[in-house]
């Protein structure tokens, strides 16, 4: 028996309406993130692989004993946490769409947890 997908014409035609757009941006994504790659390896080895050097600083910054908020400001842990959140919040968005975009339905199941421990 075979399995018929809801939608299936419409997201061909969609597909096929988008690509003329997206293969001329894929053309010019590629080379720049091999630009931006090499870019970032060449700036790191010319300033003697100083952010890898600091990470143990970084890492005592926000964690140290002078760690402590003013009157109107927050902790630098927290400004830490809440600049991580907010990578790590946009990275799982992105990746959750991109898994839906693809087909998977996955990532799904491990979100609903989340939504309803509340």
């Amino acid at each position: 028996m075979e399995r018929s997908i809801p939608f299936a014409h419409l997201r061909l035609g969609l597909e096929n309406a988008i690509k003329p757009l997206t293969n001329p941006i894929n053309r010019f994504a590629w080379p720049t993130i091999i630009i931006i790659t090499f870019t970032g390896i060449l700036l790191i080895a010319q300033l003697g692989l100083m952010p890898s050097r600091r990470i143990p600083y970084g890492v005592q910054m926000p964690l140290g004993h002078s760690a402590s908020a003013n009157d109107d400001g927050i902790t630098p842990f927290q400004a830490l946490i809440t600049s991580v959140s907010a990578t790590i919040g946009t990275g799982n968005i992105s990746d959750l769409a991109g898994a839906l975009q693809i087909g998977d339905l996955l990532p799904c199941l491990g979100c609903w947890p989340v939504v309803f421990q509340q």
